[in-house]
């Protein structure tokens, strides 16, 4: 899934399998398509697990600017 901030910024979620878990992750790109390194960690917010459980479907941004997957 794909939300852009208020600020321009791009936000993308995403599952990928790095065995044995899944990994639940988000990256923040800047409006020129860099990447934003100054969120998570160089830019990726990372949450290991064993099942699909947290397979995120949709992303959405709270009024105050916070992220819903």
């Amino acid at each position: 899934s794909m939300t852009i901030q208020k600020d321009g910024k791009i936000l993308v979620s995403g599952v990928s399998f790095i065995s044995p878990n899944f990994v639940l992750f988000l990256q923040r790109f800047n409006n020129s398509g860099t990447i934003d390194s100054s969120f998570g960690v160089n830019g990726t917010a990372a949450l290991f697990n064993n099942s699909l459980v947290l397979n995120p479907t949709s992303l959405a941004l709270q009024n105050d600017g916070k992220i819903v997957l």
